[in-house]
């Protein structure tokens, strides 16, 4: 994390959906992550109300909920997701409320908590116009792993009918009601990112990269990078 927050990204997905971090080894990262400043968003394993209470109490800027295929199951995580007027999130403040009035702390989590749902079955997409009609939701991401998975192309993420799902996704919110989200390494074939060069977004306003299998290759130039800057 203190290596991946130095080079320039504006936030970091810690995946524990997939991914075999303890609690403890979270709040660790979130808190490298503050150092870095960089907002670190947790990846949770499901939609119940106890694990995004718990990833956000880790003091994360925000939640990415994976399979949400309906407008009742978005209404229920971004409910879970914000404290009252907006939510039902469970009160208790955590360590990112240390030295605020409580009041002031959940006006503020309320304004900057950010709900990511990923979008990863055909039901989806099929449901996305009722999606995009859940307040509060500040990204559809729409992922190419599952996605090819039920779309019979398992393993593909770049396989034509699948980024045209994707492509069609994106296009359907053209005016901005929530970003639209997606894999640049699925489909994209360049380079890994360097600062000064554009990323291909497609159309998408948030764009993420895969960076736990290529990182044994790129440490050395991360951990030097990350020299020059504390240098």
């Amino acid at each position: 994390m203190e290596l991946l927050g130095r080079q320039g990204y504006d936030m970091i997905f810690i995946d524990c959906e997939h991914g075999p971090a303890s609690w403890d080894a979270v709040e660790d990262m979130v808190r490298a992550a503050e150092l870095c400043d960089v907002t670190p968003i947790i990846r949770v394993q499901s939609h119940d109300p106890s694990t995004i209470t718990r990833a956000l109490d880790r003091g994360a800027g925000g939640v990415q909920v994976p399979h949400v295929n309906t407008r009742a199951e978005a209404e229920a995580i971004v409910r879970h997701s914000k404290f009252s007027p907006i939510g039902h999130r469970g009160f208790a403040g955590g360590r990112s409320a240390f030295g605020e009035a409580m009041h002031d702390y959940t006006r503020r989590a309320n304004e900057e908590t950010m709900v990511v749902v990923m979008l990863e079955e055909l039901e989806a997409l099929h449901n996305l116009d009722d999606i995009l009609k859940v307040q509060h939701i500040d990204v559809f991401f729409v992922a190419p792993g599952d996605l090819a998975r039920v779309d019979g192309s398992p393993g593909q993420m770049d396989h034509p009918a699948v980024q045209a799902a994707i492509d069609d996704a994106v296009e359907a919110d053209p005016g901005g009601r929530q970003g639209a989200g997606r894999a640049l390494d699925a489909g994209d074939r360049s380079p890994v990112h360097r600062p000064g060069r554009a990323l291909p977004l497609r159309g998408a306003r948030l764009g993420s990269r895969a960076r736990h299998q290529g990182l044994p290759r790129r440490l050395p130039a991360l951990v030097e990078k990350a020299g020059q800057q504390e240098g």
